[in-house]
């Protein structure tokens, strides 16, 4: 999680403007500090004026405590402090210095949010103006932090906003290009934005990439559809005419027998073929599952009864191991499906009375997965076929060694199943025996559970 932050485009904006930023402000402050004349100054002639005539004609009140937590004024008021009170020291110490440093002139200085005017002491008492300061002048006495933290806030506000104003087109883009993966065109979020920045013209291009994709999958689909279609009316034709040959055979000594299972054999192989193109084109248009609750174990006992009469007819021998009593989710009719084809894929091309191992055990960790797997003891595949033999059209027969053609559609249709089920299919060739030689080839499904 830290890696994917510290690789993360609004993290690198966000730090790259921050610094940015920081440090223009930081090297403003150390030129404006020093260049910074001192508040503690001579008193300007108009500030004598003020001083000498509230002296004169103004009542000066007695300086106390309450002076610091009162409201100031905003005008000059003149207040009379005696020297030696301890009690207000600090401002006592402030203001002996500034008279002591400017020679006993009459001087302006900035203490605590007051403005004040002072000079020398007349008749014991000393005698000062004072004013609410300037709002640059209340920042000071220990309050300079302020400033950084107000202008530190801003800038860290600010560069967040940056950040995730450039980098949130980014992550929709992002979304999308998953989306588009699990085949969905809709991409929503990019159809509604409304930039027509370079980032905002990049997710138009997107979308129109997305929908010109569309179009050609629906095209590729309805191809498929409209050939499987057109194929199946010359197919019944030949149905028929196969069927009416032989009743006439039959009169004739059945002369052709062997000439009309061929051709009975060629016709299966063809309507097989056509009705999974058709199923594989239905179920990568199709998103929706008719998921019911099931006893995998007794689901996977019953499908593997259906295939006895092929395992039989080899002489396997069957080492079933299915963990009882897991519940799931699943559209039964499209995961039989699934194991049926690997089921007898695995016999087709498993040796005679050798021996075919399914099992089905559930993993638990974070995510519990349910794992079934068929195994059997016939020639492995190329390596490098392992990942494609799930893609429609390839053929796995060549690497296997087996003289009956297939056209790759059983095992694409078995992962469009387990995906649709946010399920993963492997392929692996089993370890080489002590031998050398090939032991066998396994096939694992994993699933999701509730």
């Amino acid at each position: 999680m830290l890696k994917r932050w510290r690789h993360s485009l609004f993290v690198k904006i966000f730090i790259w403007f921050w610094l940015v930023i920081f440090s223009s402000v930081a090297m403003v402050f150390v030129t404006m500090e020093i260049l910074h004349e001192k508040s503690e100054r001579v008193a300007t002639l108009k500030e004598r004026k003020i001083f000498y005539h509230l002296l004169k004609n103004g009542e000066a009140k007695e300086f106390d405590y309450k002076v610091f937590k009162r409201r100031l004024p905003h005008r000059w008021r003149l207040y009379s402090i005696q020297p030696n009170i301890k009690k207000y020291s600090h401002f006592l110490e402030e203001l002996h210095e500034e008279i002591e440093e400017f020679d006993g002139e009459l001087i302006y200085f900035e203490f605590h949010r007051m403005a004040v005017i002072a000079g020398k002491e007349i008749n014991g008492r000393m005698y000062v103006a004072i004013k609410k300061a300037h709002w640059r002048g209340a920042l000071g006495d220990g309050r300079e932090w302020l400033v950084g933290f107000i202008l530190l806030s801003v800038i860290t506000l600010f560069s967040a906003l940056l950040g995730w104003y450039l980098s949130r087109p980014i992550t929709q883009l992002q979304k999308a290009t998953r989306q588009l993966a699990k085949g969905d065109f809709s991409l929503e979020m990019l159809r509604k934005q409304k930039r027509y920045d370079e980032v905002g013209l990049l997710a138009q291009d997107f979308v129109a990439m997305a929908d010109d994709l569309e179009k050609l999958l629906a095209s590729h689909q309805q191809l498929l559809r409209d050939v499987s279609h057109e194929l199946r009316s010359p197919l019944t034709r030949l149905r028929i005419a196969l069927g009416i040959a032989q009743k006439k055979d039959e009169t004739n000594g059945s002369l052709l027998d062997r000439e009309h299972e061929k051709i009975s054999r060629a016709v299966n192989q063809v309507e097989y073929l056509i009705s999974n193109i058709l199923d594989l084109a239905k179920l990568q248009q199709n998103q929706l599952l008719d998921c019911e609750q099931l006893d995998a174990g007794a689901a996977i006992s019953e499908w593997i009864e259906d295939a006895e009469p092929e395992i039989t007819a080899k002489q396997l021998t069957l080492d079933v191991q299915l963990q009882e009593s897991v519940k799931v989710c699943w559209d039964k009719a499209l995961m039989q499906r699934a194991f049926d084809n690997v089921l007898r894929n695995a016999i087709r091309f498993a040796p005679e009375s050798s021996q075919l191992t399914i099992s089905l055990e559930l993993q638990q960790s974070d995510r519990n997965q349910l794992i079934w797997t068929i195994k059997d003891q016939g020639p492995g595949v190329d390596p490098d076929n392992l990942e494609s033999i799930f893609d429609a059209f390839v053929q796995e027969d060549e690497s296997r060694g087996h003289e009956q053609p297939s056209y790759g559609l059983g095992l694409a249709l078995v992962k469009r199943i387990v995906e649709l089920h946010m399920g993963n299919v492997v392929a692996e060739n089993l370890a080489a025996d002590a031998s050398g030689a090939q032991s066998g080839f396994a096939v694992a499904v994993s699933l999701p559970t509730p």
